[in-house]
């Protein structure tokens, strides 16, 4: 990893990985992030000389929504196998499976034991995500509409993020 990237230099995989999950959490939820408690830290990385990289790789975090959901958000770049890109929600009726699957990116699995598997979107990778994104933020200006996901959405889920950092420093739950 180069040591002027943006991830180096905030110094967390929940910079790289864990501020979209929050982001996805703030959107299904529709509700905000009101106390975190985390660990946050490097398990088993190291640089070309053994010593222990200076870039946190792992984060455990507990988080209650002001409507009182409460869940867990693990981000990491630590994997011993096989990466799993994918995201698990047990909720109260059922559990939400994203990405957890190759043919389906959607599969609903209800507390009956009834499954429906959904493919609404493509996952999109590299350029043509970027690409996309692009073109989805020039329509914004070219058309005078708010985007999807604005710069308030975005500065909510870093707060989300700079408590479970501040969380794990402090061993203590933070409240928004």
């Amino acid at each position: 990893m180069k040591n002027n990237s943006t991830f180096y230099l905030l110094g967390s995989d929940l910079f790289g990985l864990g501020v979209h999950k929050v982001d996805f959490l703030r959107w299904i939820l529709d509700d905000e992030i009101v106390e975190v408690s985390a660990y946050v830290g490097t398990l088993n990385k190291k640089q070309a000389n053994g010593q222990p990289v200076a870039v946190d790789y792992f984060s455990a975090c507990i988080l209650r929504s002001s409507q009182g959901v409460v869940g867990t958000l693990t981000a990491a770049w630590t994997f011993a196998g096989e990466e799993d890109w994918g995201s698990v929600f047990q909720c109260t009726e059922g559990t939400l499976k994203i990405y957890s699957d190759p043919e389906y990116s959607v599969i609903v699995i209800k507390k009956n034991g009834d499954i429906a598997r959904y493919q609404p979107f493509e996952r999109m990778v590299g350029e043509e995500r970027h690409s996309r994104i692009v073109a989805m933020f020039v329509d914004c200006i070219e058309m005078n509409t708010d985007p999807p996901i604005t710069g308030l959405d975005g500065l909510s889920s870093m707060r989300v993020v700079l408590a479970c950092i501040e969380s794990s420093r402090m061993g203590a739950t933070v409240k928004l």
